[in-house]
């Protein structure tokens, strides 16, 4: 089963905000009606104006107020998984205070949604240099636990080195995630933590890139991107999306799709987080990974080594060097490859002087 398939879940209460709305709009109807047999000709017309602005304004109220509702009702449902809520924007997101523990490994998710085991407020503290990490389930750290993903351990040895000084990672990967969820969560969301650096992962899963290519299409106008970003904050407009797309595909979530439009739009949506960062003044760091016969390197992201904005760092890893971890996950990896990142990424930052601006 697909990890956005929480986003297709049928539940009773998402029909609650249409009904509402039909029934607000008889009601505003039957008054109008009312208004104009009852009242005098000429002033019929002044009260019906000034009634429909104050309808219009309770209807937006309490559509926003029914539409919100739809969310938390899913995600209290005993259909929700566990370690995943449904997001009307980005189809899922990580469930909030939510712990998942196993034998193998463990994973603290705090109260806003990142990976961790401490709060991390969207107040930036005095002095404190932030470092937001955008990825997939290679930067969630799928099969290691809290303390050994790459974040948390260049987090380690950077606070080593610069000890007068708090630094830190924000670890916004998610499982399953394609590189247009991360920029729409980054420019919705994770941009509250005044980030002072974005280190963008290569997201690997670009398969999902067709359920988004219609939601912000590439290239695209500026004055189209802010309309967007500005609908985005509406539930009710989220809300009424979701039900369209639920109607195209269906009970299931959208097939995967794979070639070179793929490959080319996982360009774009990389290349956009790039230029939006860029766009608020925001320095970011490319961090370009593989896993030697299990994920080779994307050729479209070379391009990105030519951008004079971007800091690069590109890196194959060895499944050999995680020999035990190979026992049961092939695909992600290990504490020893994770160390190996975080150790890298942490002298890429010195070396870039990023903490020394």
């Amino acid at each position: 089963m697909s990890l956005d398939r929480i986003f297709f879940l049928d539940h009773p209460a998402e029909r609650l905000p249409l009904w509402w709305a039909a029934g607000m709009c008889l009601f505003y109807l039957l008054v109008c009606l009312v208004l104009r047999l009852a009242v005098k000709e000429r002033s019929a017309w002044k009260l019906t104006l000034g009634f429909s602005v104050l309808f219009m304004a309770n209807f937006a109220a309490m559509m926003e107020y029914q539409a919100g509702r739809v969310e938390e009702a899913i995600n209290s449902s005993a259909l929700a998984d566990r370690r995943l809520q449904m997001d009307m924007l980005l189809f899922y997101k990580l469930r909030k205070s939510s712990v998942f523990n196993s034998f193998l490994w463990n994973c603290t998710v705090n109260a806003k949604g990142v990976r961790s085991r401490t709060a991390i407020p969207y107040e930036k503290g005095k002095d404190e240099f932030r470092v937001l990490v955008l990825g997939d389930s290679w930067t969630f750290g799928v099969a290691v636990n809290d303390d050994e993903t790459f974040c948390a351990v260049a987090e380690r040895l950077l606070r080593r080195r610069y000890p007068g000084r708090p630094i830190t990672f924000i670890n916004a990967g998610v499982p399953g995630y394609c590189s247009a969820q991360g920029l729409l969560y980054l420019q919705r969301e994770l941009i509250r933590y005044s980030p002072d650096l974005v280190v963008v992962k290569n997201f690997l899963n670009g398969g999902e890139l067709v359920s988004f290519r219609k939601i912000y299409p590439l290239p695209s106008p500026a004055w189209k991107k802010a309309l967007r970003l500005a609908l985005w904050r509406s539930s009710f407009y989220l809300h009424v999306r979701r039900l369209v797309i639920k109607a195209a595909y269906g009970r299931d979530a959208p097939g995967r799709d794979e070639g070179a439009q793929v490959a080319e739009d996982d360009y774009l949506f990389h290349k956009e987080i790039f230029d939006w960062c860029a766009g608020k003044k925001i320095p970011t760091v490319f961090l370009d990974i593989t896993l030697k016969g299990v994920v080779a390197f994307q050729p479209e992201f070379d391009r990105f080594l030519k951008d004079p904005r971007l800091r690069c760092i590109k890196l194959e890893l060895d499944p050999a060097v995680d020999p035990e971890a190979l026992r049961w996950d092939r695909g992600h990896p290990g504490a020893r490859n994770n160390a190996l990142v975080g150790s890298r990424l942490a002298q890429a930052l010195v070396d870039g002087g990023y903490l020394s601006r």
